[in-house]
Protein backbone atom coordinates (compact mmCIF):
# COMPACT_ATOMS: atom_id res chain seq x y z
CA UNK A 1 0.00 0.00 0.00
CA UNK A 2 1.47 3.43 -0.92
CA UNK A 3 2.57 5.55 2.02
CA UNK A 4 0.10 8.17 3.18
CA UNK A 5 1.43 11.71 2.98
CA UNK A 6 0.19 12.65 6.44
CA UNK A 7 -2.22 11.30 9.05
CA UNK A 8 -5.49 12.17 10.76
CA UNK A 9 -3.52 12.67 13.98
CA UNK A 10 -1.28 15.26 12.33
CA UNK A 11 -4.33 17.08 11.01
CA UNK A 12 -5.88 17.01 14.49
CA UNK A 13 -2.64 18.29 16.04
CA UNK A 14 -2.50 21.14 13.53
CA UNK A 15 -6.10 22.07 14.33
CA UNK A 16 -5.38 21.81 18.07
CA UNK A 17 -8.38 19.62 18.82
CA UNK A 18 -9.29 16.00 19.43
CA UNK A 19 -11.18 14.31 16.61
CA UNK A 20 -13.63 11.53 17.36
CA UNK A 21 -16.43 9.65 15.61
CA UNK A 22 -17.58 11.18 12.34
CA UNK A 23 -14.92 13.89 12.57
CA UNK A 24 -12.20 11.23 12.14
CA UNK A 25 -13.89 9.98 8.97
CA UNK A 26 -14.25 13.52 7.65
CA UNK A 27 -10.59 14.23 8.41
CA UNK A 28 -9.50 11.09 6.56
CA UNK A 29 -11.65 12.04 3.58
CA UNK A 30 -10.19 15.57 3.56
CA UNK A 31 -6.68 14.14 3.78
CA UNK A 32 -7.23 11.71 0.89
CA UNK A 33 -8.60 14.59 -1.20
CA UNK A 34 -5.60 16.74 -0.25
CA UNK A 35 -3.20 13.97 -1.27
CA UNK A 36 -4.99 13.52 -4.60
CA UNK A 37 -4.93 17.30 -5.17
CA UNK A 38 -1.18 17.43 -4.48
CA UNK A 39 -0.57 14.59 -6.97
CA UNK A 40 -2.63 16.43 -9.60
CA UNK A 41 -1.00 19.80 -8.83
CA UNK A 42 2.57 18.44 -9.08
CA UNK A 43 1.84 16.01 -11.91
CA UNK A 44 3.06 12.90 -10.05
CA UNK A 45 2.41 10.72 -7.01
CA UNK A 46 4.72 11.12 -4.00
CA UNK A 47 4.31 7.73 -2.37
CA UNK A 48 7.41 5.69 -1.64
CA UNK A 49 9.04 3.69 -4.45
CA UNK A 50 11.35 4.05 -7.44
CA UNK A 51 11.01 7.20 -9.55
CA UNK A 52 12.26 8.24 -12.99
CA UNK A 53 13.74 11.71 -13.28
CA UNK A 54 14.39 13.51 -16.57
CA UNK A 55 17.02 16.26 -16.38
CA UNK A 56 19.50 18.26 -18.44
CA UNK A 57 23.14 17.93 -17.36
CA UNK A 58 23.84 21.65 -17.08
CA UNK A 59 26.97 21.49 -14.94
CA UNK A 60 30.25 19.58 -14.91
CA UNK A 61 29.86 19.44 -11.11
CA UNK A 62 27.22 16.71 -11.39
CA UNK A 63 23.47 16.38 -11.08
CA UNK A 64 21.47 16.92 -7.88
CA UNK A 65 18.49 14.56 -7.92
CA UNK A 66 15.21 16.03 -6.74
CA UNK A 67 14.35 13.48 -4.03
CA UNK A 68 17.31 13.00 -1.68
CA UNK A 69 18.44 11.13 0.26
CA UNK A 70 18.92 8.44 -2.39
CA UNK A 71 18.96 4.76 -1.42
CA UNK A 72 20.10 3.41 -4.79
CA UNK A 73 20.38 4.19 -8.51
CA UNK A 74 18.92 1.52 -10.79
CA UNK A 75 19.64 2.81 -14.29
CA UNK A 76 21.05 5.89 -16.01
CA UNK A 77 20.50 6.74 -19.68
CA UNK A 78 21.83 9.70 -21.64
CA UNK A 79 21.02 11.23 -25.00
CA UNK A 80 22.38 14.22 -26.87
CA UNK A 81 20.08 17.25 -27.30
CA UNK A 82 19.79 16.77 -31.05
CA UNK A 83 16.64 15.64 -32.88
CA UNK A 84 16.69 11.92 -33.58
CA UNK A 85 19.22 11.06 -30.88
CA UNK A 86 18.67 7.79 -29.03
CA UNK A 87 18.97 7.00 -25.34
CA UNK A 88 22.27 5.36 -24.40
CA UNK A 89 22.35 3.25 -21.22
CA UNK A 90 25.39 3.84 -19.03
CA UNK A 91 27.25 1.16 -17.13
CA UNK A 92 27.60 1.76 -13.37
CA UNK A 93 31.28 2.57 -13.90
CA UNK A 94 30.29 5.62 -16.02
CA UNK A 95 28.58 7.48 -13.16
CA UNK A 96 28.88 7.70 -9.39
CA UNK A 97 26.48 8.54 -6.57
CA UNK A 98 29.07 10.55 -4.67
CA UNK A 99 26.71 11.95 -2.01
CA UNK A 100 23.57 9.87 -1.36
CA UNK A 101 22.31 12.28 1.32
CA UNK A 102 22.38 15.20 -1.12
CA UNK A 103 21.46 13.07 -4.15
CA UNK A 104 24.59 14.14 -6.05
CA UNK A 105 25.23 12.05 -9.15
CA UNK A 106 28.55 12.56 -10.96
CA UNK A 107 29.09 12.13 -14.73
CA UNK A 108 31.91 12.76 -17.15
CA UNK A 109 32.15 16.49 -18.06
CA UNK A 110 31.87 15.38 -21.70
CA UNK A 111 28.12 14.91 -21.19
CA UNK A 112 27.34 18.51 -20.16
CA UNK A 113 24.30 19.66 -22.16
CA UNK A 114 22.98 16.13 -22.63
CA UNK A 115 19.67 14.81 -21.29
CA UNK A 116 19.78 12.28 -18.45
CA UNK A 117 17.05 9.80 -17.50
CA UNK A 118 17.70 8.37 -14.05
CA UNK A 119 15.73 5.64 -12.29
CA UNK A 120 16.44 5.65 -8.57
CA UNK A 121 14.88 4.86 -5.19
CA UNK A 122 14.72 7.62 -2.57
CA UNK A 123 15.72 6.54 0.92
CA UNK A 124 12.79 6.18 3.34
CA UNK A 125 11.95 9.43 5.09
CA UNK A 126 11.32 8.97 8.84
CA UNK A 127 7.77 9.48 10.12
CA UNK A 128 5.74 9.22 6.95
CA UNK A 129 7.91 7.99 4.09
CA UNK A 130 7.45 11.08 1.88
CA UNK A 131 9.24 14.39 1.44
CA UNK A 132 8.59 16.51 4.58
CA UNK A 133 7.33 19.36 2.39
CA UNK A 134 4.70 17.06 0.89
CA UNK A 135 3.69 15.82 4.36
CA UNK A 136 3.37 19.41 5.59
CA UNK A 137 1.37 20.50 2.52
CA UNK A 138 -1.05 17.58 2.88
CA UNK A 139 -1.58 18.34 6.57
CA UNK A 140 -2.17 22.05 5.96
CA UNK A 141 -4.57 21.53 3.07
CA UNK A 142 -6.65 18.85 4.83
CA UNK A 143 -6.85 20.98 7.98
CA UNK A 144 -7.79 24.05 5.95
CA UNK A 145 -10.67 22.24 4.27
CA UNK A 146 -11.79 20.60 7.49
CA UNK A 147 -11.63 23.44 10.03
CA UNK A 148 -14.75 25.47 9.08
CA UNK A 149 -16.83 22.32 8.77
CA UNK A 150 -15.79 21.18 12.25
CA UNK A 151 -16.58 24.60 13.67
CA UNK A 152 -20.03 24.50 12.08
CA UNK A 153 -20.71 21.00 13.44
CA UNK A 154 -19.76 22.23 16.91
CA UNK A 155 -22.55 24.80 16.84
CA UNK A 156 -20.68 27.70 15.28
CA UNK A 157 -21.88 29.64 12.27
CA UNK A 158 -20.69 28.50 8.87
CA UNK A 159 -18.30 31.17 7.60
CA UNK A 160 -19.19 30.70 3.96
CA UNK A 161 -21.00 28.47 1.47
CA UNK A 162 -20.43 24.72 1.57
CA UNK A 163 -18.16 23.75 -1.32
CA UNK A 164 -17.79 20.29 -2.86
CA UNK A 165 -14.36 19.53 -4.31
CA UNK A 166 -13.73 16.31 -6.21
CA UNK A 167 -10.22 15.08 -7.01
CA UNK A 168 -10.21 11.71 -8.79
CA UNK A 169 -12.66 9.45 -6.96
CA UNK A 170 -12.51 11.41 -3.70
CA UNK A 171 -14.95 14.20 -2.85
CA UNK A 172 -14.68 16.47 0.17
CA UNK A 173 -17.27 19.00 1.27
CA UNK A 174 -16.19 21.94 3.39
CA UNK A 175 -17.42 25.35 4.45
CA UNK A 176 -15.48 28.07 2.64
CA UNK A 177 -14.15 30.73 4.99
CA UNK A 178 -14.56 34.39 4.14
CA UNK A 179 -11.62 36.79 4.19
CA UNK A 180 -12.56 38.27 7.57
CA UNK A 181 -12.56 35.01 9.47
CA UNK A 182 -9.99 32.89 7.65
CA UNK A 183 -7.10 31.98 9.96
CA UNK A 184 -4.79 30.94 7.09
CA UNK A 185 -3.83 33.11 4.11
CA UNK A 186 -5.13 31.66 0.88
CA UNK A 187 -4.39 32.04 -2.80
CA UNK A 188 -6.65 34.07 -5.06
CA UNK A 189 -8.80 30.96 -5.55
CA UNK A 190 -9.66 31.17 -1.84
CA UNK A 191 -9.39 27.42 -1.23
CA UNK A 192 -5.62 26.70 -1.17
CA UNK A 193 -3.41 28.09 1.62
CA UNK A 194 -0.48 30.15 0.35
CA UNK A 195 1.95 28.04 2.39
CA UNK A 196 0.81 24.93 0.49
CA UNK A 197 1.61 26.57 -2.85
CA UNK A 198 4.96 27.78 -1.47
CA UNK A 199 5.88 24.29 -0.26
CA UNK A 200 4.99 22.70 -3.59
CA UNK A 201 6.81 25.44 -5.46
CA UNK A 202 10.00 24.64 -3.53
CA UNK A 203 10.14 21.08 -4.91
CA UNK A 204 12.04 22.10 -8.03
CA UNK A 205 11.33 22.09 -11.73
CA UNK A 206 12.63 18.65 -12.69
CA UNK A 207 10.42 16.38 -14.77
CA UNK A 208 9.88 13.44 -12.44
CA UNK A 209 7.74 10.49 -13.47
CA UNK A 210 6.54 7.91 -10.94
Amino acid sequence: MPARYSSVQRVADHLGRDLTGVAVLEADRALRAAEAWIDARTGRPWSAGAVTELRVLSSANGLLLERPPVASVATVELRSPYVGAVWQPLTPSAYELVDPDAGLLLFSPAYVGWWARVVYTPAPVPDGGVDPRIARAATLLAAHWLRPTLEASSGGAVAGPVVARRVGDVEVRYAEEDGATASTATTTSGSIPEEVETLLGSLGAAVVLA
